[in-house]
Order: C-alpha cells, then sequence, then structure tokens
C-alpha cells in the first residue's frame, strides 16, 4: 500500500487521527543495550561450548561470530522503530524490524491497563505498559515511569468517564 492510499484508508477508518503528524515518545536507549548484552553473552557461552565440542572446527566458531552483528543490528532496529503517542481518542504504539508497525485503538476500547515495573528497571525510571482490547494485547516497553504514569492515568479516565461501548 502506498503513503497516499494509506491515508485514504486512516482517514476512513479512523477519521480525526493523523498519524504522520503525532509526536511519538521513543523507547529507551536501554532496551537496545540490555538486548545486546544478553546476546553477547549467549554467543560468547556458545563460543565456548563450540570452541571445546569442535577439535579444530572452526567454520563453527566462524559462524557463531558471523551471528552477532545480525543479533546487533535486529536490536538496534527494534529499537529504533519503539515508540507510543496518545492522539485525544486514540493510542498508537509503533514497533517493527524492517518495516514501522502502527497498533491503533480508540482509548474507550481498552479493557485493561497494566503497568510493569521490576526491581532493575525501577533503578532506573523505566516501566512498560499493557493494554488489553477485545483483539489484542500490546505491550511497550522501556519508557519513563512518569510519562507511563500519566498514559495510564489518560487512559483510565477516559475509559471511565466515556459512555461508548467497547463491544
Amino acid at each position: 500500500m502506498r503513503e497516499h492510499e494509506t491515508r485514504i484508508v486512516t482517514d476512513e477508518i479512523l477519521p480525526g487521527c493523523r498519524i504522520d503528524d503525532l509526536p511519538f515518545t521513543p523507547i529507551r536507549i536501554r532496551y537496545f543495550y540490555k538486548r545486546v548484552a544478553i546476546a553477547s553473552v549467549l554467543i560468547l557461552i556458545a563460543l565456548g561450548v563450540a570452541e571445546w565440542l569442535s577439535n579444530g572446527l572452526h567454520w563453527l566458531t566462524l559462524g557463531l561470530l558471523a551471528v552477532w552483528p545480525l543479533v546487533v543490528g535486529h536490536a538496534y532496529m527494534t529499537w529504533k522503530r519503539g515508540g507510543l503517542a496518545v492522539d485525544g481518542d486514540f493510542v498508537v504504539a509503533t514497533s517493527g524490524t524492517i518495516g514501522i508497525d502502527y497498533r491503533i485503538f480508540p482509548v474507550y476500547k481498552a479493557q485493561d491497563v497494566t503497568h510493569i515495573q521490576s526491581v532493575l528497571t525501577r533503578r532506573h525510571d523505566i516501566s512498560a505498559l499493557r493494554f488489553h482490547t477485545a483483539s489484542r494485547t500490546i505491550t511497550v516497553p522501556y519508557m519513563g515511569t512518569e510519562f507511563m504514569r500519566a498514559v495510564l492515568d489518560y487512559v483510565v479516565f477516559r475509559v471511565e468517564s466515556s459512555r461508548a461501548s467497547w463491544m
């Protein structure tokens, strides 16, 4: 689908929601660091096991070393495409690796909103939100806790004050 066709379809399905003009809040860089660190540790362990088992088969070691840049590239692209925006009656979450996936839902359709924060993310003032709607669950990770609480409060307020049915 071309860009002008996307705008036509979006205007027809979700009138008033201009995705191109929204100020998206990106996910934090720690998401990238965490994924690269975990992948690096796993590849180092696999390299140690491969070296121990290979007895001179260095193609296995070279293969594992060739995978590392792909993992780092995937983590970078996933980090760059993650974000969240709230536009009045709509919540828009972005994600993806090669392209950008937009997950849009009207605020009043949210059935449950969960604030997620572990001990390690609390230290860095990072949290995640999980939105449950009738059709899917959308998780937005690694964003500032203050922003996430503001979005949580806004969504819960709009759901409580709306008379629109979510079905």
